[in-house]
């Protein structure tokens, strides 16, 4: 997210404090949650602090991996990190465009495992497509697994948001790609990424999913979106606290209309 683009969302909930104030709704858990969060902070001086270490986060399928096609995949909005070249994991491809030679850059693959499971061929065949892609670049790429049961329980979804809060270092950044991930998977994604903004000072940068049809089995209409707003949506409506339905009605038109 640019420098612009933030301090914008934080304009826009002007009017929802403006409201708090005038109505004595003084919600001090709005002010401290989401406008002196120290993760806004953060992200509006992102390109003045020295980051420890970039992390992309991947959602590996559960699918066999003829079911995985290499597709090219247009971007819906940026075009300058377009890749012209087929891939099976969507991110790949932006990486192709953004990886610099040198750069540190953690991989860790989010794996559900079970009778029926395919990650880990999955996974490798996910290495094998970006190491072919580095060879012409020289980032430094290390590699780390996250495995669950592939089981709907809290236990499980516990065991994803610790392990990921384990792995990812303090004052870094993340881009994840949750193109494959299954519905609950994906919830605790987007907690876990919260939790680490919150307490590792660590900034969610980019969320990319990528989507596709099919046609007698045929891939169709691929596109990557950038859905790093909706994450940022989820966290503005947690911070309106008291404030009355118009004013966060008000709020958001804001938001949608950036």
């Amino acid at each position: 997210m640019s420098k612009k683009l933030l301090l914008d969302i934080l304009e826009s909930i002007n009017t929802l404090v403006i409201n708090n104030i005038r109505h004595k709704k003084y919600n001090f858990n709005f002010f401290q949650n989401f406008l002196l969060s120290p993760v806004n902070f953060r992200r509006i001086n992102m390109q003045e602090r020295r980051l420890s270490m970039k992390y992309v986060i991947i959602v590996v399928p559960l699918r066999k991996s003829k079911g995985v096609h290499q597709v090219v995949y247009p971007m819906d909005g940026n075009k300058d990190i377009e890749y012209e070249k087929p891939v099976r994991c969507p991110i790949n491809g932006i990486l192709a465009k953004t990886l610099k030679p040198g750069e540190q850059v953690k991989v860790i693959y989010i794996m559900a495992v079970g009778k029926t499971s395919n990650c880990r061929e999955n996974k490798d065949l996910f290495i094998q497509e970006l190491e072919e892609i580095n060879a012409d670049i020289g980032a430094k790429l290390e590699y780390d697994t996250i495995e669950f049961d592939f089981n709907a329980t809290k236990q499980t979804y516990n065991k994803l948001l610790l392990d990921l809060a384990d792995k990812i270092e303090h004052d870094s950044e993340i881009f994840a790609d949750i193109t494959y991930g299954h519905k609950t998977e994906v919830l605790s994604l987007l907690c876990a990424f919260s939790y680490v903004e919150e307490f590792h000072e660590t900034v969610v940068e980019r969320i990319y999913y990528g989507k596709m049809e099919f046609i007698d089995n045929r891939p169709v209409y691929p596109k990557i979106f950038d859905i790093t707003s909706l994450y940022h949506l989820i966290k503005l409506i947690g911070s309106m606290g008291n404030s009355s339905e118009e004013s966060a009605r008000k709020t958001l038109n804001k938001f949608f209309a950036l």
